[in-house]
């Protein structure tokens, strides 16, 4: 393993000195008191990767304790120690180690003369098979003699702590430092640690002594410590100028700081030619810094799995599973069929020392995150192609979680970033994008959906990486989108309108969550026929606008244009869409459906998961309409084009039987239908859609259907409704579309009059454009009215769409 120049003095942090500090300020101020209650006692667990600076952390503990005349003993944990299995053999090389440091000062030889006498006596006993505890306690009782003579603290700097066994570690505090802290008049003990991990936490000490502890994690460099940082290395003033490309690779690890310069020097190169030798250094960083320092005389199967593991920034071992799965080129050591009780233990055992690799999240794993810094920022440079496939597959498996925890959807930003960003792509474009269609997973009206969408606007300005990736601004964005999602629901329009005949209309309104307005009534016995309204459709528009609805609800609507209007009615002999308030129809201003009222309650089925993306077409069943059977194919490829799984029906496949089985017993996301379609103006329930053999009759859609399907009834008439005034309110709306809702579609969208077959075909493809890009229901009707308003003035105004305006079909 190599080691490079690094700088004269000890690398200082300014709160690591504070804390040292203090905890010897503490010992010596509680010490040597045999009345004080407060034990003396004090300890520093400096932890981190290998490289990061900890036995250095110690070598400034040493400045403190040589300026202040304070005597230490400093022991380095061998690697040899983690093969003795005797425990006796184990203490006395501790002991045996503090005797000859201690015995060093001249004041102090005698009793270091009397403890190695002890410590011999320990040893004999040892050797013969016989109980020594007493020598130790009284080994124990010299040493603490010793220090008090000199009135002077015992201080231990122990290093390389992942290479002492659990057995000695425990030791040393449950048995050593305790008995040494509660002699009489004890002078007190400051313990200082430095390894890979936090070994007091997780040890048996004394509950007292790890409250008494603390754990400091030595972090990375920032730009500014890593420039003064290259400055004191040997001839690495010439590099300072070049801090930024040598951070970039570097990451602020202080050893990998110490190689590139090291390099540089050797390859004789100035700074105005770092970024010329990125790819040598990055190669360098992996392999002597990463393989042979950090992870040094790891197996290979270690190696690999960091380095991949490193590539989720957090992990459960079912998710590692399936990355591993995708991986051809694997160590002999590591089982082509690993499951997850595999990587769960071989988690754990990179968990404990000596490696200390792995964290522990709140319910997850992490590669401890500066060391996946540093791979994946070297893999980057030296297999991007092979590193954008890996934050690919991540990123699809966090996908396929389905999950709507903000954590998870924070995930999906990141690697949607970090491939952006090594394809050179405008990553904030693709994070955007990827945000709006993650938002509209989650549905705010449910309190866990709301509460994870405001922690995700609240978490993404803290990640640091995402911040590193995108930059302050463009996370700002992104919060503002968050922002966007959070506000739009509140302003939907709801308005309710209830007919009691003869003439009487009582309209009531309000914003989306807020209370509904008291309902004003109107009178009136205006009636416009369909032809009425085809045929001066602005002017009928704007008298039935002014005469159905109250002025208030008026102004209610004039004040909040553009925005989606969710209508709920108990009539269908009114076109609401096409009431025109001066400016616009209202279904061109608005992203517009109607709920209709009815006693009957729905069938509720349960929610389709958010990956699951079934859906059914069926066209032409007649085999005499073409355009519907062209429609039906174009869909079904869009669909597919857009990572749908599509089954179709066309023509002679598409029968009565073959359409109830799919229908019954698939739950299907969408299902499209292009073909004819009959209203039954004497039993609207029995209005139908003509298949091959034999008609689907309405009223089965309540029996059948089995999943909240999005409907889309490309057939004449299936969105016309039957009124009988003389029945309750509620009782008298029925067809085909109102038989979808009843049967638990969350929506349908029908034609009420007879359609051209090549007009409707074009107004499927529209809607489904605007549909399957994350538009919302709604909109991709209006947008789509608009498309077709120029072609066929009827056409356009024909269309129905009931449901939620607000809801989306991805």
């Amino acid at each position: 393993m190599s080691n490079y120049p690094t700088t004269e003095k000890a690398i200082d942090r300014d709160d690591q000195r504070k804390l040292a500090e203090e905890a010897l300020a503490y010992v010596a101020t509680n010490g040597f008191k045999a009345e004080n209650e407060t034990l003396p006692f004090s300890a520093m667990e400096f932890f981190g990767i290998e490289g990061i600076g900890k036995t250095r952390a110690l070598t400034v503990v040493k400045e403190i304790c040589e300026n202040k005349g304070l005597p230490f003993i400093a022991i380095e944990s061998s690697f040899k120690w983690k093969d003795i299995e005797d425990r006796g053999t184990l203490i006395s090389e501790f002991l045996r180690s503090i005797c000859e440091q201690a015995g060093r000062d001249a004041g102090s030889a005698n009793f270091a003369a009397s403890a190695s006498a002890v410590l011999e006596d320990m040893q004999r006993l040892q050797d013969g098979g016989e109980e020594h505890q007493s020598q130790l306690k009284e080994f124990i009782g010299v040493l603490a003699e010793l220090y008090s003579r000199v009135h002077l603290p015992f201080i231990l700097l122990l290093d390389k702590t992942e290479y002492c066994p659990q057995e000695l570690f425990d030791w040393i505090g449950a048995d050593f430092a305790r008995l040494f802290v509660e002699s009489k008049a004890s002078p007190g003990v400051a313990l200082f640690f430095a390894g890979k991990g936090e070994r007091i936490r997780e040890s048996r000490w004394p509950r007292f002594f790890k409250k008494a502890s603390a754990q400091y994690k030595l972090d990375l460099f920032s730009p500014e410590f890593t420039e003064h940082h290259i400055g004191a290395l040997p001839d690495g003033g010439i590099y300072k100028p070049a801090t930024s490309l040598i951070y970039d690779l570097s990451n602020g690890h202080p050893y990998s700081t110490e190689m590139i310069v090291y390099e540089l020097n050797r390859l004789g190169v100035d700074a105005d030619g770092v970024k010329d030798q990125r790819m040598k250094l990055a190669e360098s960083l992996y392999k002597q810094v990463i393989q042979q320092h950090i992870l040094e005389d790891a197996p290979d199967w270690v190696k690999k799995f960091v380095e991949i593991a490193s590539v989720p920034r957090w992990f459960k071992p079912d998710l590692l599973k399936r990355l591993f799965s995708e991986m051809d080129d694997l160590p002999n050591d590591f089982p082509a069929t690993a499951d997850a009780i595999w990587f769960t233990y071989k988690v754990a055992e990179l968990r404990s020392f000596p490696w200390n690799l792995v964290l522990v999240t709140k319910d997850a794993y992490e590669i401890d995150p500066f060391l996946r810094k540093l791979i994946q920022k070297a893999l980057s440079i030296l297999h991007p192609q092979d590193t954008v496939f890996l934050h690919e597959k991540i990123k699809k498996l966090y996908i396929d979680l389905d999950s709507l925890d903000f954590a998870v959807t924070l995930e999906i930003l990141f690697h949607t970033a970090v491939v952006a960003t090594l394809r050179n792509r405008d990553a904030l474009v693709e994070t955007k994008n990827e945000l709006e269609r993650q938002l509209q997973r989650f549905d705010l009206t449910r309190d866990m959906d709301l509460q994870n969408v405001v922690q995700l606007k609240l978490c993404l300005p803290k990640d640091v990486e995402l911040l590193d990736l995108l930059g302050e601004d463009a996370v700002n964005q992104l919060v503002v989108c968050i922002e966007k999602y959070l506000y739009c629901p509140l302003q939907n329009l709801n308005v309710t309108s209830v007919f009691s005949s003869p003439a009487e209309f009582r309209t009531s309104w309000s914003l989306a969550n807020q209370s509904m307005s008291a309902a004003q009534s109107v009178y009136t016995h205006q009636r416009y026929e369909w032809n009425e309204w085809m045929q001066n459709m602005r002017d009928v528009g704007r008298s039935a606008f002014s005469a159905y609805i109250p002025r208030e609800t008026q102004r209610f609507l004039q004040d909040h244009k553009n925005t989606p209007l969710q209508l709920t009615i108990n009539y269908s002999h009114i076109p609401w869409e096409l009431f025109h308030d001066g400016e616009d129809f209202l279904c061109l201003r608005h992203a517009m459906a109607r709920k209709p009222q009815t006693l009957e309650q729905s069938v509720i089925h349960q929610p389709i998961p958010k990956n699951s993306k079934h859906a059914l077409v069926i066209g032409n069943p007649t085999c005499d309409l073409p355009e519907a059977e062209k429609e039906a194919l174009a869909v079904a490829e869009l669909l597919k084009a857009h990572d749908w799984q599509v089954d179709v029906l066309i023509k002679n496949d598409a029968t009565l039987t073959a359409f109830a089985i799919k229908l019954r017993n698939k739950a299907y996301r969408l299902i499209h239908f292009a073909g004819h379609g009959q209203f039954n103006v004497d039993a609207p329930n029995r209005s139908s859609l003509k298949f091959h053999d034999y008609p689907w009759l309405a009223e089965e859609f309540d029996r059948q259907l089995s999943s909240p399907a999005f409907i889309y009834l490309n057939a004449c008439h299936t969105a016309q409704t039957f009124t009988e005034n003389n029945l309750p309110c509620g009782e008298f709306m029925e067809g085909v579309a109102l038989s979808t809702l009843k049967g638990g579609a969350c929506g349908c969208l029908g034609p009420l009059r007879a359609v051209p077959d090549d007009l409707a075909r074009d107004f499927a493809i529209e809607f489904y454009n605007r549909a399957l890009n994350e538009r919302t229901l709604g909109e991709a009707v209006r947008q789509a009215r608009l498309v077709l308003r120029n072609k066929s003035p009827e056409f356009w105004a024909g269309w129905v769409l009931y449901g939620d305006p607000s809801q989306r079909l991805v």
